[in-house]
């Protein structure tokens, strides 16, 4: 799918982090190295934005600062914080998680939801403007949901130190990773 989603969204600006954006990426590529990375200018990302069908553009452009496509994530120059970077490249891993192994996949997001309940409402309410969904669907939450759980996980940034149940949902993640 081909679409900018809400966790694109540029949530806050933080400089220092962006100075080490290029070394992260670098080291991204280098670890997976099946997962295609490119940098584009914020006019290269607009364009690709506007050539959507309305239906697609659920976010406004202004609040975007990364996205997936056809198994490239594009790195908006200037706006992505090394935090966003990895949750990006950790999308295609997700989606195949999802696709090769749905029980882990179902898993992952019960615990998710359980270790993460903070961070599930706030991609819930990204994901809707008062009422309405913005087109987005509950498994397109879930996906957030999952990428943004482990992209916490390896920064290791818990709100409450987590279950038993999660760390061994990580290992079956990590073994699964390592024969991807």
């Amino acid at each position: 799918f081909n679409v900018f989603m809400p966790q694109d969204i540029i949530q806050e600006t933080n400089f220092k982090d962006k100075t080490h954006i290029d070394a992260v990426l670098a080291h991204l590529k280098d670890v997976f190295p099946q997962v295609k990375i490119k940098k584009v200018t914020s006019t290269q990302a607009e364009d690709y934005y506007n050539s959507l069908p309305k239906g697609q553009r659920k976010v406004p452009f202004p609040q975007i600062n990364s996205y997936f496509h056809n198994g490239t994530a594009y790195i908006i120059e200037g706006r992505v914080t090394t935090k966003t970077a990895i949750e990006e490249v950790l999308h295609p891993f997700v989606a195949s998680i999802k696709e090769s192994k749905p029980e882990l996949y179902r898993k992952l997001i019960a615990e998710a939801k359980r270790n993460f309940p903070q961070l599930y409402m706030e991609i819930k309410d990204a994901y809707t403007v008062g009422k309405e969904k913005r087109g987005f669907i509950d498994a397109d939450v879930n996906e957030e949901l999952v990428a943004q759980s482990l992209s916490r996980h390896f920064n290791k940034e818990f709100d409450e130190t987590p279950t038993q149940s999660w760390k061994a949902i990580i290992r079956d993640v990590l073994k699964w990773l390592s024969e991807y």
